[in-house]
């Protein structure tokens, strides 16, 4: 599953921030589902070893805005459920500086933050340096946004395992940047991840801020997107 942001219970929804009490209303479901939480990295391990696990659901969040922590943590950590989260390195203390709808200007987490949900048992991959849509770069952009990203992760918060491509934007330059770092897995959009996945192209299902409990339900049993446009 991929989240964004999150606002305050009772806040409009939008596109890409969802309500808290929507957000644990979803919680609920997976658990009622009797859905195994795993991070990104867990799950690619478990695939690599031969031993798929049944029932699992990964929980990723894009970008690192400061409502992450604020918001979404706590519901997480009271489900016992850990999340990966993708962070956008260069903006971590910051604010976002693209289109991101209700988000757009919203504040970031901090490295201290960042680091607080990785001892929680989260796993923080890089997102890119500036959120650039890669397949717009020229071959060295792309190979800085891509290494610099995950060498800010690295120094500063833990050995990254897993990369996000921005918007799901990727090419073979991109690719072959990320099989360079020797990560196990890159996630992209549009579809539920299954066993024998391209890993360097692995799908998530997006949830908007607009998706309610039984259309998760159903993408989570069916894998459908969530996606309303």
């Amino acid at each position: 599953l991929m989240y964004h942001g999150f606002l305050p219970a009772g806040v409009p929804a939008s596109r890409y921030a969802i309500p808290a009490d929507r957000f644990a209303s979803h919680v609920r479901a997976l658990r009622l589902l009797r859905r195994r939480p795993l991070t990104t990295a867990a799950l690619v391990a478990r695939w690599a070893a031969g031993d798929p696990p049944r029932r699992a659901v990964v929980v990723t969040i894009d970008d690192g805005y400061r409502n992450v922590g604020e918001l979404a943590a706590p519901i997480l950590g009271r489900a016992r459920i850990p999340a990966t989260l993708y962070v956008v390195t260069d903006l971590l203390g910051g604010t976002a500086d693209w289109d991101a709808d209700a988000l757009s200007g919203a504040p970031m987490l901090d490295v201290a933050a960042t680091r607080r949900l990785a001892q929680a048992g989260w796993e923080i991959g890089p997102h890119t340096r500036t959120h650039a849509r890669l397949t717009d770069l020229d071959d060295d952009a792309v190979d800085d946004e891509i290494a610099g990203s995950s060498d800010r992760v690295r120094a500063d918060v833990q050995e990254p395992r897993t990369f996000a491509y921005p918007f799901g934007a990727h090419d073979a330059r991109s690719v072959a940047a990320v099989e360079r770092l020797g990560l196990a897995a890159v996630v992209t959009v549009h579809g539920r991840a299954g066993v024998g996945d391209d890993p360097a192209r692995l799908p998530r299902i997006e949830v908007t801020g607009a998706t309610g409990t039984r259309r998760l339900v159903l993408a989570v049993l069916l894998g459908r997107r969530c996606h309303v446009r």
